[in-house]
């Protein structure tokens, strides 16, 4: 089992890399072409995103997960999935351009007809991705898939900002992302040799385990998108460009951190999911590790975003603040969420994530609705935090059920972040005054590295006094040990 322990390690380290990596770049994008473009030109697409995204999730069919989810699979799995992704892919074109005017009208926005149209050629390209690239997830060879994301992102970068250069248009935006979609397709066929065929041999064995992550994947979109669809439709398309940024900032240092995480969590949890004792040290020490990096990160990103967002974005965008501030302490309760999603799918229990995304999704509309009527964008982030929030003590709950763990387990592996989080927040917030008259950018850069600082400084304390147990802290530790010789070598 230590070999597959090392291997989730590595797993999780390419993971979390090539995240760092992919959105960096993003973010970089983004502060760029937000300075070229405004708020209104990101809120049209954001928009024109939802309709698509809300096709996409009725394909969601998790035939991925459930491929990597069985110890069985052979070429006739990978065939199905890759016959119902393409049939679905043209069932998706022909939707999104029979609900291209429709929508059009229902927003009272002439421009989303023809981004609907390219959206719908997108969504054909991306089902067509070659489905031999799970078998690198499911054996863990995350390096592969880290340079299939990274070259993805690099060359839709720069044709998003070269575009928006040029055109000041959101067409930018949208030429942006069905080049990172197609540049993704073309390279799943280079970077695996399988050649996928027509076959629905393994229909019933996929439907089996993806028919509660098809349900969860419609739930899911309402989550995700019920708040730009509400937003666009009461309060506008600039008011949606607020959030759409604040929200892709805000999940940056929680939420986008942990999917990549949990994608090398899931197949590895599936590989010991018949130890309970295994499963359970794993469980912890990711919950540990995602404790450790989400708290600090989404809190010190809330009391630093008044200095960032004039200073990144510029002086147009200043109403993001109060809602980047809220969106991203509730990345910190999604973060939780994510990486127990993955032990209810390992332990072949996709009902359990289904379910909490439909009450979720029950609490979060109606209040959505009316917090956005009454406060606007500050509303929808408001009910996001509060809901988030409320599901937290629930979900840790069903996983102590599910894999026998008691309260003191759970306990023992958060308090160390929540308190060395409550040091740095005291400490940044102490600092703030002292930085009056300090260029822009120096300020920022002074309350990160002190900030991170005494939160390491605080954590390493505790967790000596608590006897260095196994946990993120030693991860951490140990890939710090790791690198240390490369960056020996390299200088």
């Amino acid at each position: 089992m230590s070999d597959i322990g090392g291997r989730i390690a590595t797993g999780a380290a390419w993971m979390v890399g090539m995240r760092v990596v992919v959105r960096s770049i993003g973010m970089i994008s983004t502060i760029i072409v937000a300075r070229l473009l405004t708020p209104e030109d990101f809120g049209l697409v954001a928009l024109a995103t939802s309709i698509y995204a809300l096709v996409e999730f009725l394909g969601a069919f998790g035939f991925g997960e459930a491929i990597i989810q069985r110890h069985d699979a052979d070429r006739r799995h990978y065939d199905t999935a890759w016959t119902m992704n393409m049939a679905f892919g043209l069932l998706a074109l022909a939707a999104l351009a029979l609900l291209a005017k429709p929508m059009a009208g229902f927003f009272e926005e002439p421009r989303l007809e023809g981004i609907v149209y390219v959206l719908g050629v997108v969504a054909l390209v991306d089902r067509a991705y070659n489905p031999g690239i799970e078998f690198f997830k499911k054996e863990l060879q995350m390096g592969k898939i880290f340079r299939l994301q990274v070259t993805q992102k690099v060359l839709a970068f720069l044709v998003t900002v070269s575009l928006a250069v040029y055109l000041r248009s959101y067409w930018a935006l949208v030429f942006g992302m069905a080049l990172g979609v197609a540049t993704f397709t073309a390279m799943s066929y280079w970077v695996s040799p399988f050649r996928p065929r027509p076959s629905l041999a393994r229909l019933g064995d996929l439907f089996g385990f993806s028919a509660w992550l098809f349900l969860s994947s419609i739930l899911s979109y309402f989550d995700r998108k019920s708040g730009p669809i509400v937003i666009g439709k009461l309060s506008g398309a600039s008011a949606i460009g607020i959030y759409s940024v604040s929200q892709e900032i805000a999940n940056l240092p929680t939420v986008e951190l942990v999917k990549p995480l949990n994608q090398a969590l899931f197949p590895g949890y599936s590989k010991v999911k018949n130890e309970p004792a295994t499963l359970r040290r794993y469980y912890l020490k990711a919950l540990s590790l995602v404790a450790l990096l989400a708290m600090p990160a989404a809190t010190g990103l809330a009391l630093l975003a008044p200095f960032l967002v004039p200073l990144l974005l510029g002086g147009q965008w200043d109403r993001a603040i109060p809602v980047m501030q809220v969106l991203a302490v509730s990345g910190m309760a999604q973060a939780l969420a994510v990486v127990n999603m993955s032990i209810h799918l390992a332990l072949n229990q996709p009902h359990i994530a289904t379910i909490f995304n439909a009450i979720k999704v029950g609490i979060l509309i109606p209040a959505l609705v009316y917090a956005v009527s009454r406060w606007g964008v500050m509303g929808a982030a408001w009910s996001y935090l509060g809901v988030n929030f409320l599901l937290v003590p629930f979900r840790l709950w069903v996983v102590k059920r599910s894999l026998s763990l008691g309260l003191g387990d759970l306990a023992a592996v958060l308090w160390r972040p929540v308190a060395a989080t409550l040091v740095m927040a005291a400490g940044l917030q102490a600092a703030e005054p002292y930085l009056d008259g300090v260029p822009p950018g120096a300020d920022v850069a002074a309350l990160v590295a002190g900030g991170a600082l005494l939160y390491a400084a605080t954590v390493l304390v505790q967790w000596k006094m608590a006897g260095s147990p196994d946990g993120g802290e030693e991860y951490v530790l140990g890939q710090f040990r790791a690198w240390m010789p490369a960056f020996q070598r390299y200088g």
